[in-house]
């Protein structure tokens, strides 16, 4: 979809007669002619243009005259040009592709679970693969079936670098708000006739209070049906609650939390089928498990876990799962990736100078 598509059908904030130009190019032609709406108070922003993968962000400032004057705004920004003598406000115009779109969020919302209409670079999947293949060739005790905290765990493969990838933050920004802090890290990579996930809630291995979070699953291989693509339960994280779980010792399960029986709800699954480069974002109270792989190829994917700081990683919280078997790290890091601490309990984490 062209840009001039998306704000024809999306405006509903700018000055009439404004024309957006793109900012890279030879010829700088118009891309789209908006059209009449008024604008908020001075300071009052506004996004326009969210549907596709563009994102237009108005932002009123003091009236100004322009004649035919382009406005260069910051960083990767469109040029926004006035007619002869119209009477306008500031309006900084940002293009992206990271950016889920109105209907990507209200999906989520809705089903607890997204996957994003953008794809990672081929060259940031291409080095998850790359660094997946050193991280076991030189970590042989490692299980690849599931290897939790793998930014502690291996600190040389730098994995913090692809949980914070600017169209993920940007995506866990718009689903949760600006405050981020990334706490958890793991990759998944079920091999051919491997282990299944059993149903669970991720809540149930997570210390947060009050309970607020979001994981971005990063697939690097293809996830199919065969090979045991993740499965969710539409519309199970609005029970907005901690269900039931169970403790198992069970030899073909991934994790050793499962849904209690009577808690599973009588909802079809719905398959997330994912190719490289694909993001999913899912709800910490989503029921979601995958079947094993039963096609003799890898199944990989990086999870990373997001929390907004508005909430509180509570480390003696974690000390009392962990004995009852339901956490796995009470030293993991903290990483503010965006914002500020809002709280101001969470222990965040700074690398010795």
């Amino acid at each position: 979809m062209s840009l001039a598509d998306d704000v024809g059908q999306n405006a509903f904030a700018v000055a009439e007669g404004w024309v957006l130009t793109e900012k890279a190019g030879a010829s700088n032609a118009a891309v789209a002619q908006v059209p009449p709406v008024a604008l908020d108070a001075p300071g009052r922003g506004a996004v326009l243009g969210s549907h596709g993968h563009h994102m237009v962000s108005l932002v009123p400032a003091s009236p100004a005259v322009c004649d035919r004057d382009t406005e260069t705004l910051r960083g990767n920004f469109l040029r926004a040009q006035a007619p002869d003598g119209l009477l306008v406000r500031r309006i900084f115009i940002k293009y992206t592709t990271a950016m889920l779109t109105a209907e990507k969020i209200a999906q989520y919302h809705e089903t607890g679970q997204v996957t994003a209409g953008f794809r990672l670079d081929d060259d940031v999947i291409t080095a998850i693969q790359e660094r997946v293949e050193t991280l076991f060739a030189d970590r042989p005790d490692l299980d690849r079936d599931y290897t939790p905290n793998i930014i502690e765990v291996d600190p040389a493969g730098n994995w913090l670098e692809f949980g914070i990838q600017t169209q993920i933050l940007d995506s866990i920004e718009q689903l949760m708000g600006e405050n981020i802090i990334i706490w958890g890290s793991a990759f998944f990579a079920k091999k051919g006739e491997g282990k299944r996930s059993p149903w669970h809630q991720d809540s149930a291995y997570w210390p947060i209070v009050p309970m607020a979070a979001c994981t971005a699953w990063i697939a690097f291989d293809h996830a199919t049906l065969d090979n045991g693509c993740m499965r969710i339960i539409p519309g199970s994280h609005k029970v907005d609650r901690q269900l039931s779980h169970i403790a198992s010792s069970a030899d073909d399960i991934v994790l050793k939390q499962e849904l209690s029986e009577h808690e599973l709800p009588d909802v079809e699954p719905v398959d997330v089928i994912l190719e490289p480069g694909m993001v999913s974002f899912h709800h910490p109270y989503v029921l979601h498990g995958a079947e094993p792989n039963t096609t003799g190829k890898r199944r990989g994917g990086l999870t990373y876990r997001y929390m907004p700081t508005t909430s509180h990683f509570d480390r003696e919280l974690e000390v009392r799962m962990n004995t009852q078997g339901k956490a796995y790290n009470a030293t993991r890091q903290l990483h503010l990736v965006r914002g500020i601490d809002v709280c101001g309990l969470n222990d965040v984490y700074r690398p010795a100078a």
